[in-house]
Formats: C-alpha cells, sequence, structure tokens
C-alpha cells in the first residue's frame, strides 16, 4: 500500500512540474523586438564569455527604426538608425544601418552598416570574424 501511495505521489509531482528550458517561440513579424547580447567573443585571442560585464540590446521598431544600446561603467552608448530583413536562398539578415559612425558597429570595414543572420526566430549572430574581430550572438527576449 504505501509503494502504491508513493507511486501516486511521484506521478503528481512529475505531471504538475513544468519545463523552464523550453525555448520561447517569437514570431519575426511582431514589433518591437528586443535582442541582448548573450555572449561574445574575440578569434584566436579571446575565449567565450558567458557572464558579459556590459549589458547590450537592440530594440527593432515597426517603424523600421532600432535602437541599440550598450550599458559600460561609464554610463550609456547608444545608436539608431533603420533596419531591414534580406531574404536570401537559405538566410534571413538582418541589416542595420546606423545614421552616424559609432563604437557600436562591429563590422570589417568603417561602413554604417552592421548584418546579422537569423540563427532560429529567438537567435542572431554577427560580428566581425571573417577579419578575426569578435563574433556576438544575441537573443530575443520580446
Amino acid at each position: 500500500m504505501i509503494r502504491y501511495v508513493l507511486f501516486l505521489f511521484g506521478l503528481f509531482v512529475v505531471s504538475c512540474s513544468s519545463d523552464n528550458n523550453v525555448e520561447q517561440v517569437f514570431d519575426i513579424n511582431k514589433f518591437p523586438q528586443e535582442w541582448v547580447l548573450v555572449t561574445s567573443e574575440i578569434t584566436n585571442s579571446m575565449p567565450k564569455s558567458d557572464t558579459l560585464n556590459e549589458q547590450e540590446s537592440i530594440v527593432l521598431l515597426s517603424s523600421g527604426r532600432f535602437t541599440k544600446t550598450k550599458e559600460t561603467e561609464s554610463g550609456y552608448i547608444s545608436s539608431e538608425g533603420d533596419f531591414e530583413f534580406v531574404q536570401s536562398d537559405d538566410q534571413i539578415t538582418i541589416q542595420l544601418n546606423h545614421d552616424a559612425q559609432n563604437e557600436l558597429i562591429i563590422n570589417c570595414s568603417d561602413s554604417l552598416i552592421e548584418l546579422f543572420a537569423l540563427v532560429s526566430d529567438s537567435s542572431l549572430s554577427g560580428g566581425a570574424v571573417p577579419c578575426d574581430g569578435p563574433s556576438v550572438f544575441y537573443q530575443r527576449i520580446k
């Protein structure tokens, strides 16, 4: 009898537990979208960091505008501009067109354009890896 009660109790506990590891599904056409930097690494010189000292985010608005913000020890840095989704054969890329040159732009040139590959509906990757610069990975939270 005690085994039966323990079995039912165990079944109850298992059936009532929630799975917090389930990835949230996002619609690419819903705005605003908020993406936060989760990892960054510099090719051949620095290991991947899962605990970033600086908070960085990108917010995409339905108007086609974006704001990229970075919180540092000395304050906030931000950049604004227009964005667009670029569809190729098998890849969707988010292209950020910054209004002005600033230190938040990560690419292999002095251009005002920053590109991010949409890895999944909740994950972006970008950076300046082809020129041995940093790679960055963002996760969508909104």
